[in-house]
């Protein structure tokens, strides 16, 4: 019997990942943590060197589609067959932040691998995850191809401005992913 879980059910996983993208990457960039961290400059520089559209290919769906298969389908399902869900959560996110390789990317992945877990753990599908898992990626490449966070950073009250925005979206659009009963939703779907 197969389910049917079409894009409505994960627009708000979509607008999280948007919203979590750039403040997020708004908060790292006030704290500054590049300036303690010469692996994240030359990481930035290889990500963001090639083409938009290789960008796009690599960063923002080849490498989040690996990346879930390995971390959510892979470590953090075996975390959890071990132990209760808060520590594999826990254990998982921090190992994809040292995963990472900086300090910049081990709190902006670690951070992430807490929701990222959540989401597989909410949906059980590795779907949920990669979805944010790319829309996250895939923002911040668009965005800073096209000087997004250059412009923004021209202005504190912009950055300020964004980042609350930002948050206060990431934040309803996540109370509104925890009142969806996505088991209700596919027996719905298996009855069809």
């Amino acid at each position: 019997m197969q389910t049917k879980v079409g894009l409505k059910q994960y627009s708000m996983i979509i607008l999280m990942g948007i919203a979590l993208a750039i403040g997020l990457n708004n908060i790292l960039m006030v704290l500054n943590l590049a300036k303690y961290s010469e692996a994240y400059r030359k990481a930035t520089e290889i990500l963001y060197a090639p083409s938009l559209g290789q960008q796009i290919l690599y960063t923002g769906l080849l490498i989040p589609m690996m990346e879930e298969i390995i971390f959510r389908a892979g470590v953090f399902k075996i975390l959890r067959k071990w132990m209760p869900f808060v520590w594999a959560m826990i254990l998982s996110a921090l190992l994809f932040g040292i995963y990472h390789g900086n300090l910049v990317q081990f709190v902006y992945a670690g951070i992430c691998g807490l929701l990222l877990a959540y989401l597989y753990e909410k949906y059980h599908t590795i779907v949920a995850p990669m979805l944010l898992h790319m829309v996250m990626n895939l923002t911040a490449c668009v965005l800073t191809e096209f000087h997004f966070f250059v412009w923004m950073l021209e202005r504190s009250v912009r950055v300020a401005g964004i980042t609350i925005l930002c948050m206060a979206v990431f934040f309803l659009a996540f109370i509104r992913v925890q009142e969806l009963d996505i088991t209700k939703m596919l027996k719905k779907y298996c009855k069809e």
